[in-house]
């Protein structure tokens, strides 16, 4: 038989043995919410980084759709100062001389404006030239320019005589 001190010292240790096992099971406890608190965050952090991706992804797309417009615009702007340098240069579509300063026409146009309603096509063609010399003159052939301008006004004069004779 176990004498007084014995059985002393055994319920002491058993006492520690149970204290003992019930803290190993509120530590088992404690880490196991710990452990379903950790997934669960790694659950979060994974949407979140799979979110990130494809806002990456998105941006990236949007950056090449940029870097495409940006291109497209550069090469309208090159496309328009082309046209306006053609434009500027063209001696035989558009020549300086014909141009209309302060204007965004030429004298083709004024011309056009005017003998559309001509039906007389020797007195449509006078007046055209006529209109043409005039507003070129001061560009190109100066003094030449504006007797041309005035041999057609002869011309024209003399088919109007000849259409009123005839009326």
């Amino acid at each position: 038989m176990l004498n007084e001190d014995s059985k002393k010292i055994l319920v002491t240790m058993s006492e520690m043995i149970f204290y003992q096992e019930k803290e190993i099971s509120e530590l088992k406890f404690y880490k196991e919410n710990l452990i379903a608190h950790l997934n669960q965050k790694k659950e979060l952090l994974e949407e979140k980084n799979n979110e990130l991706k494809r806002r990456v992804l998105e941006t990236n797309s949007l950056n090449e759709k940029i870097k495409t417009l940006e291109e497209e615009l550069q090469q309208k702007d090159n496309s328009s100062k082309l046209r306006k340098e053609l434009k500027e240069k063209d001696n035989v579509n558009s020549p300086n001389h014909y141009k209309l300063e302060g204007l965004d026409i030429e004298s083709i146009d004024v011309i056009f404006a005017v003998v559309r309603g001509i039906k007389n096509g020797v007195i449509a063609d006078c007046v055209g030239n006529i209109l043409k010399y005039v507003m070129r003159a001061e560009k190109k052939n100066g003094l030449e320019d504006y007797k041309k301008a005035r041999k057609y006004l002869d011309w024209c004069i003399e088919e109007k005589g000849k259409e009123n004779k005839n009326e």
